[in-house]
C-alpha cells in the first residue's frame, strides 16, 4: 500500500535541503501516517491516515460503501479531498 492518506491524499514531497554554504541535498517529508479500522459496509477494513485527520475526528464512526472504499483507493485526492 502506498505511504498515502486513505483520507485526504497526502503523500511524501521531495525537496532540497539548503546547508549554510548552500550544498543541496535531496531530503523525503513524509506524513505522519497511523493504521485505523474504518466500517466498509458490514466488513472492518485497515487504512493509512495521516494524523491531522484523526485529530479533526474524521475517522470517528466513518462507515463508508464498497464503490466510496474502491474510489478512494484508486484516487490520487483521497476520499475527502
Amino acid at each position: 500500500m502506498a505511504r498515502r492518506c486513505f483520507l485526504s491524499g497526502k503523500k511524501a514531497v521531495t525537496l532540497k535541503r539548503v546547508s549554510h554554504s548552500h550544498i543541496r541535498t535531496n531530503h523525503k517529508f513524509k506524513p505522519n501516517l497511523q493504521t485505523v479500522t474504518i466500517l466498509v459496509g458490514n466488513n472492518k477494513k485497515k487504512v493509512k491516515v495521516c494524523t491531522k485527520m484523526i485529530k479533526a475526528g474524521k475517522t470517528i464512526g466513518l462507515k463508508i460503501t464498497s464503490k466510496e472504499y474502491k474510489r478512494a483507493k484508486r484516487s490520487e485526492s483521497g476520499l475527502i479531498g
